[in-house]
């Protein structure tokens, strides 16, 4: 069970294991739970081993931090008017429901709030039907949440591939095994001059559509082509070196279809090497990185609408093709970050990023940002 904590005592909360274990307490076992999280209004002063403590997202932005002084100061204060908390939660409703989301919690817990009441109109407000106040009492209350999932959605899956034979037996077989069963894997073969044709035509799984590029085309284009292909109400693309979690899909889904403000959802990944050892665990970053760097990574889903709104991959922005798509789409959609590492990103020697100059792929990155001349994220 991942339980999320939402706490005016952040930094007392990591610092004494009885203070947790009583919180909990008062609500369920502390034994069920398996990952714990708190976030809140305060910065966490130091690291907790046994969970995961943080602000809230775009904390150095005034708007947070000027509600975050409200909200602590109602707390504080006795004389302030509690109804002020339900102009500051509006204020940054976005930051706090970036933070619970990308937490992705079965259950949530607040706790030492004036402001309990508008906190509760808030949750459930977010929740809508996906949330049932489950425990209250008068330092705080628990919520179960219901996730929305439904199995026959239909996902499609756009494999590119040139020359992948190598690993491409993985990263086929990690998109058939996975635990949402109605995918349609529409791998686009850019014209390989290895094994790789064999290697998917070995395969017999009827969810497989195999695409032959009859000139090698680059990656934008054959993604292009991907897509023209699909038919799903969700979609994706990912790697022919690389590889999901069994519940990748199920797990993205899910998010999206309770939470449903947004239409893109990415999600943290474990870099790699040749021989499937872990590197490091690639942390997500809030959206707004993209204004310095690439913070999807390689896992991600988003809804057809993205789709028929942002249109095309840009075939003039090849190797950095995905980071011009998510600039675009940030503009016109709410993105959202999943803490847990749902993918397997490989390094190794034939990779794109090790054929190419890292030079090269900044140069490429740094025009895109410069033609895309500061945009604003939504």
């Amino acid at each position: 069970m991942r339980l999320c904590i939402i706490t005016a005592n952040i930094n007392k909360i990591i610092s004494g294991e009885k203070e947790l274990k009583e919180i909990i307490g008062q609500f369920m076992d502390p034994a069920s739970v398996n990952e714990i999280y708190v976030t809140g209004y305060d910065w966490p002063e130091k690291d907790a081993k046994h969970i995961k403590a943080y602000p809230l997202f775009s904390r150095d932005t005034f708007k947070v931090k000027s509600s975050c002084f409200v909200l602590k100061r109602i707390d504080e204060l006795k004389w302030m008017p509690v109804s002020l908390a339900v102009l500051a939660i509006k204020f940054m409703r976005e930051e706090i429901v970036n933070s619970i989301a990308n937490i992705d919690p079965d259950v949530i817990i607040t706790s030492g709030f004036r402001w309990q009441k508008e906190l509760d109109d808030f949750i459930m407000n977010v929740y809508g039907g996906n949330a049932d106040i489950a425990g209250r009492n008068k330092s705080g209350a628990m919520y179960q949440i219901k996730r929305s999932y439904d199995p026959s959605i239909k996902i499609s899956i756009v494999l590119p591939t040139y020359n992948g034979s190598k690993y491409i037996r993985t990263s086929i077989e990690s998109c058939l095994n996975q635990t949402h069963k109605n995918i349609e894997l529409i791998i686009v073969d850019d014209a390989s001059i290895d094994t790789t044709p064999e290697i998917i035509s070995s395969y017999t799984d009827k969810r497989i559509r195999y695409v032959r590029n009859k000139e090698n085309m680059k990656l934008p284009r054959t993604l292009n082509v991907g897509f023209a292909h699909a038919n799903g109400e969700f979609l994706t693309w990912t790697s022919d070196d690389n590889y999901y979690e069994p519940d990748a899909i199920k797990t993205m889904l899910s998010v999206l279809c309770t939470y449903s403000q947004f239409e893109f959802v990415y999600a943290g990944q474990y870099a790699i090497d040749e021989n499937d050892s872990i590197l490091r665990h690639d942390h997500v970053r809030p959206i707004r990185s993209l204004k310095v760097s690439n913070p999807v990574g390689g896992c991600f889903l988003y809804t057809r609408k993205v789709a028929e709104t942002i249109g095309k991959y840009n075939p003039d922005a090849f190797l950095a093709e995905d980071l011009d798509y998510w600039i675009r789409v940030s503009r016109h959609f709410h993105m959202v970050s999943l803490r847990r590492p749902l993918y397997y990103y490989r390094y190794h020697k034939d990779s794109l990023t090790s054929k190419y100059a890292l030079g090269e792929v900044s140069k490429v990155a740094g025009s895109i940002r410069k033609n895309h001349n500061l945009f604003t994220v939504k």
